[in-house]
């Protein structure tokens, strides 16, 4: 999982060469350090990541990213926001995963389910 700081996520987020997010990763995971829950949800994608390593899982601390909770409505934590590769069209809003059922259930939902948590 490729941790990034808040400078690099609103580079990343919002480049002003164009660039939309599914083009750097397959999916945001947005967490606080000190939720139980998403030490439990991160480790459940790292196992994902270690059976699909041609994912890439971008993860980043909540209270870094204010723009991004804003922009893309988050409202709680563990938050996984999917982008679909297939659909670069940059206005389209990312999935948002707010359940994480099981490492099935999320490795379902990277691969191109659609998200009903």
């Amino acid at each position: 999982m490729i941790t990034l700081s808040a400078a690099e996520c609103r580079q990343l987020l919002w480049d002003d060469r164009g660039k939309h997010p599914n083009e750097l990763w397959d999916a945001l995971y947005v967490h606080s350090p000190f939720c139980g829950t998403c030490q439990l949800a991160e480790r459940m994608l790292t196992i994902v990541e270690q059976t699909c390593p041609q994912l890439t899982i971008a993860s980043v601390h909540i209270q870094f990213v204010p723009d991004l909770v804003h922009t893309f409505q988050i409202e709680s934590v563990p938050c996984l926001l999917i982008w679909e590769r297939e659909n670069a069209d940059a206005s389209k809003e990312p999935r948002k995963i707010y359940a994480f059922h099981s490492v099935s259930y999320l490795y379902e939902q990277l691969r191109g389910g659609e998200a009903d948590g």
